[in-house]
């Protein structure tokens, strides 16, 4: 049984990128966890750079480069382990510079979770979360079959985010 924020320092030491982009998470239990002997259950963590900073991909030498790169780098949490995928050094920054996502203080996982069991959502259906930026910061997303049933400010979770708040993606 594994609780994302717990994994998070190791997954950081797996790669070369700087800044914690955020994760999905498939089949998370109320208790915060994922039991990846069960089918489906998936963890991935998000990492970028900073424009020009990190691994950029190979050019002549002597050239400068076409474009910035921030580059992305995933970091997966399986039954077999914890490894880094492929590193995609070309890339490109996004329109605003990617900023680090901060482990949240006050919103929990298992604070999801209760705000869930309020809207009376299943505790046996599978259970995707995302931690990722949206409009309004870091925010959660709670998905079940396949459909987001509602997104939540990190800072608190106190702020459920409506319209364009939740936009918003782990890269």
């Amino acid at each position: 049984h594994v609780k994302p924020w717990e994994v998070l320092d190791r997954a950081r030491s797996l790669t070369p990128r700087a800044l914690f982009r955020g994760f999905v998470a498939e089949g998370v239990r109320p208790d915060g966890t994922l039991d990846f002997t069960q089918p489906g259950t998936r963890l991935r963590y998000s990492f970028q750079s900073l424009p020009g900073q990190g691994p950029q991909p190979p050019r002549e030498g002597g050239t400068l480069p076409e474009r910035t790169y921030c580059g992305q780098q995933s970091v997966r949490v399986a039954k077999d382990g914890i490894f880094a995928e492929h590193d995609k050094t070309e890339l490109p920054c996004p329109s605003k510079d990617p900023k680090a996502l901060a482990v949240p203080e006050k919103c929990s996982i298992e604070d999801v979770w209760e705000l869930a069991r309020e809207k009376k959502l299943s505790e046996s259906a599978a259970t995707h979360i995302e931690y990722f930026e949206s409009k309004r910061g870091a925010a959660y997303r709670f998905m079940q079959g396949g459909r987001e049933r509602f997104v939540v400010q990190a800072k608190n979770c106190s702020k459920e985010l409506r319209g364009k708040e939740r936009r918003g993606a782990v890269p």
